[in-house]
């Protein structure tokens, strides 16, 4: 089964020091890792400043040895932990069925584009790195991060985009089980206001749909309106759970400036919770969260309850704008149980 965690520099020193001391980190992960014979599965890297860290990034004994080697994404949301660079790494003991892929756009895909235009020239590149108009038997699985550098302004005309991409190749729900986060995210390249990262899941993999039920308080639709709201995916070796982020119907009508960020953060909690329990997991089964805070005002509340009700499950809280509206907080998280024997 795969397993996380989120290494993060020490909270001192200039960058090039805390991407010294992250190598360090990261290098004995790795090593202690594969005495029980895991691999990296993917790395997301978190900056704090992307555009002037990633040169910088590029150039350290970090991304030489162990980034350049596996799948990883690198993406402008500042960890809040103070860190300025913070890893999120999977690693697995067996073969992965899932694949994880980093799509950007730079040169000739930006040049005179709009943010309609570069989301076309994403979804197109989405399109045919992810093989979805290929005629397939099945329902494809696939968990999506799509990062929009300013969710106010550009995220109408990104899912103009998607939908006419999509509408071209004729791609819906009926072939496509889809978990999307959409949330405020920047690259290295000047110019770019979108970007996408996804994990596919082939081989024996297949989709897994909870029975219809009325439990729990949160709406059956994601935080962008679109996509399945959670992903469960039958490995053969286990079950997997992906809950995005979603929007709780209290927030719905209510005055952001007036909702209490730690008893929204248990609201949400709870209702995973209700969601895992649909696939028959429990928050006992969740292996990672991953919280998107619109102020860094709000990161001790929230870091100090995320510690305290699940000690061992890491977690990353990184500032970043949530298409949800003006919501303090999203969480997603992933939950994993191992096939019976």
């Amino acid at each position: 089964m795969e397993k996380y965690a989120v290494l993060s520099a020490v909270a001192r020193g200039n960058f090039w020091e805390r991407l010294c001391h992250l190598y360090m980190k990261t290098g004995d992960y790795v090593d202690m890792e594969n005495l029980e014979n895991r691999h990296i599965v993917y790395v997301k890297v978190f900056l704090s400043d992307i555009r002037n860290q990633y040169a910088a990034l590029l150039e350290s004994q970090l991304w030489h040895d162990y980034l350049s080697h596996v799948p990883c994404s690198v993406v402008g949301q500042a960890p809040l932990d103070g860190s300025k660079v913070s890893l999120l790494v999977c690693t697995s003991d067996a073969s992965s069925v899932s694949s994880f892929c980093s799509l950007r756009l730079c040169g000739t895909d930006l040049a005179g584009k709009d943010a309609y235009g570069q989301a076309v020239a994403l979804f197109e590149k989405f399109v045919g790195s992810a093989h979805l108009a290929d005629d397939a038997s099945g329902v494809g699985c696939l968990r999506v991060w799509l990062y929009v550098a300013d969710t106010d302004g550009c995220l109408d005309a990104v899912e103009k985009a998607r939908d006419d991409v999509f509408g071209r190749y004729g791609i819906d729900a009926g072939k496509l089980r889809m978990a999307v986060t959409v949330v405020g995210g920047v690259t290295h390249a000047d110019g770019a206001v979108v970007a996408l990262d996804y994990l596919s899941f082939g081989g024996d993999a297949k989709a897994v749909v909870p029975p219809c039920s009325d439990e729990g308080s949160a709406k059956d639709e994601s935080a962008a309106g679109y996509g399945c709201i959670d992903l469960g995916v039958d490995l053969g070796s286990g079950l997997r759970v992906d809950i995005p982020p979603f929007v709780l119907p209290s927030a719905t009508d209510a005055d952001m400036s007036q909702l209490d960020v730690r008893q929204y953060t248990g609201q949400i909690l709870g209702d995973m919770g209700v969601r895992l329990k649909r696939y028959g997991l429990t928050m006992n089964h969740v292996s990672c969260f991953v919280a998107y805070l619109r102020d860094f005002s709000d990161y001790t509340d929230v870091d100090r309850l995320l510690s305290m009700a699940f000690p061992y499950v890491p977690h990353v809280i990184v500032c970043a704008d949530g298409a949800g509206g003006c919501l303090p907080v999203m969480i997603e998280s992933v939950a994993e149980r191992p096939a019976e024997a």
